[in-house]
């Protein structure tokens, strides 16, 4: 079977999705029966696509603002294409009529995955762009899927609260085992900052995410608490997407208390290092779909520090991760208590968040059920 792999950004800036489609896109590839080639938009400063797997990746140039995504040649290539499944990553892109318009012309069966998209933070920004497009061909897409691809339960209600019941499928991300590099500290981390509790943010750095408000918090923390200021590092590692001025804000809050810095994006090696490194996991996020850092922090080691936004409710319910808000006050509560853990308290956390990877967001769970989504998708 040969799947096509639709996504509406280049592989480099695509974030947490990129990260979970070139890891699934890996998986599916390794079963002989499988063939996979990804259609994804060109990034220049990423020419390297031979680094995404032993899988045709297929680059195209794009015109106009990445968030349509627009590109002829996609559409040229994908028609011409003998795939005889597609699958499609992310809405609210040109990426979904040129699926339909596949569609129309093969009558062949597809999956669309929105990847959080429909989350209710997303939805309200730019409505009438979204309204516009829903209009002219996602309403469609989506109501002739074989199949919708659901990251979690929470977003599976919120496509049948948009559209009706329709054909879902919950399956998670995956992250593989890490191979627990060995060294004395990350690059970034400073030697006088050895054997401090580092707190890392890791993921794109984008006003959704919480950056400003945990950056405020830690300013707020460290004012007024000289034992957390000495005994704490917090590093951003990421790229920065639509805040312009971050970098700088954080070079400012790191000349009063000395510990804070940004580090920049991490890949390889680096982030294996960035998260085998460190004491604590933070994302005060107000809307994912299913935060891929998180599952890697759990596998690495880390304590996850996260919102109820971040859709991992099972992560509260085994006991493997703090529950914190994202405004800069509830921050500072979770803040507070990390820092004030014992050290079997910490253990018990490291433990469950390898364990629940284990149980739940390995690759051998995810395999079977897609799988089982596309044979399902072929059948129909």
């Amino acid at each position: 079977m040969k799947i096509a792999y639709i996504c509406g950004f280049s592989l480099k800036n695509g974030g947490g999705v990129s990260e979970s489609i070139r890891l699934l896109a890996n998986l599916i590839n390794s079963v002989p029966e499988y063939e996979v080639e990804i259609f994804t938009l060109l990034d220049t400063e990423d020419q390297d696509l031979s680094a995404w797997g032993d899988f045709s990746v297929r680059a195209f140039p794009y015109r106009g603002p990445l968030k349509f995504g627009y590109s002829s040649e996609m559409r040229r290539a994908l028609l011409a294409s003998d795939a005889d499944l597609v699958h499609i990553h992310g809405i609210w892109k040109y990426q979904g009529y040129i699926t339909w318009r596949w569609f129309k012309r093969n009558r062949k069966p597809y999956v669309v995955s929105p990847h959080g998209m429909l989350e209710p933070w997303i939805m309200a920004r730019s409505p009438r762009r979204k309204a516009i497009i829903s209009r002219l061909f996602q309403d469609r897409l989506i109501r002739n899927a074989s199949f919708l691809h659901a990251l979690t339960e929470t977003e599976r209600v919120e496509i049948i609260r948009l559209y009706g019941e329709l054909p879902t499928s919950v399956i998670p991300n995956y992250v593989p085992e890490p191979s627990r590099p060995t060294y004395d500290r990350p690059k970034w981390l400073p030697e006088e900052h050895s054997g401090k509790d580092v707190y890392l943010y890791f993921g794109r750095i984008h006003e959704k995410k919480g950056c400003y408000e945990l950056l405020r918090a830690w300013n707020d923390i460290c004012e007024k608490d000289e034992q957390f200021r000495s005994q704490s590092v917090l590093v951003y590692c990421g790229w920065i997407d639509g805040l312009p001025n971050f970098s700088g804000d954080v070079a400012n809050v790191a000349k009063s208390h000395n510990n804070v810095l940004y580090a920049g994006p991490q890949y390889g090696a680096d982030k294996e290092e960035s998260f085998a490194c460190a004491t604590f996991f933070i994302l005060p996020s107000k809307s994912e779909g299913l935060p891929i850092s998180v599952l890697e922090a759990w596998a690495a080691g880390a304590i996850v520090m996260m919102t109820d936004e971040c859709n991992l409710k099972a992560g509260f319910a085994s006991k493997a991760a703090l529950r914190i808000g994202f405004s800069a006050v509830e921050i500072i509560q979770g803040l507070r208590v990390a820092s004030r853990l014992e050290e079997d308290e910490k253990e018990s956390l490291r433990r469950a968040g390898r364990k629940l990877v284990a149980e739940q967001y390995s690759k051998t769970v995810v395999l079977r059920s897609f799988v089982e989504l596309y044979r399902k998708a072929m059948d129909g």
